[in-house]
């Protein structure tokens, strides 16, 4: 093989490496918040991430010298365990739960995806206010609020890139005998 080829596949290896840590980063960030806001999660919703979560939060607070941040992790292992004993054994096992806070703020009025949108101002909106209180806090869930945003973008194209193929399939298939 060509030292070009070599190199070029060697760049689009690290293009995808970079990508799936960073989106793993993201989950992680994520997962911070889904076991407050959401509901109603798959048996394998808490996964890696949860891991990831439940040994950096407590050195994110040593390390930010937050007591808020210690009592979130706290809060977190906490509502963590309580998602996993009541994890809805009849949703795919990855499913990172129902948004129910923004559905009760909607008056239920909005679907998943919708509320899934929303989610991440709602978050903003909490960051800002208890940012008096203790703005490490503050900062974390802004940016976990931006994490979901992030995340639900990726998951909405992912979800519209599978429509198509399976659209695509279809034609192809019904197409193919002509």
């Amino acid at each position: 093989m060509p030292k070009e080829q070599q190199q070029q596949g060697s760049l689009v290896q690290d293009m995808k490496n970079s990508f799936n840590l960073s989106l793993w980063l993201i989950n992680s960030l994520c997962l911070c918040f889904f076991v407050f806001i959401r509901s109603g999660m798959g048996t394998r919703a808490l996964g890696w991430e949860g891991l990831i979560v439940f040994g950096s939060l407590p050195m994110l607070a040593a390390l930010l010298h937050s007591n808020a941040m210690l009592l979130f992790w706290k809060a977190w292992i906490v509502m963590a365990l309580f998602r996993m004993l009541t994890a809805d054994r009849n949703q795919h096992t990855r499913y990172p739960g129902w948004p129910w806070v923004m559905s009760i703020l909607t008056l239920g009025l909005l679907g998943e995806s919708k509320l899934r949108f929303l989610e991440p101002f709602m978050l903003l909106g909490v960051a800002y206010l208890i940012s008096d209180v203790s703005m490490p806090a503050a900062k974390a869930i802004a940016f976990g609020g931006i994490a979901i945003g992030i995340n639900n973008r990726i998951g909405m194209a992912l979800r519209r890139k599978i429509r198509d193929d399976i659209r695509d399939a279809a034609h192809d298939a019904a197409n193919y005998y002509r």
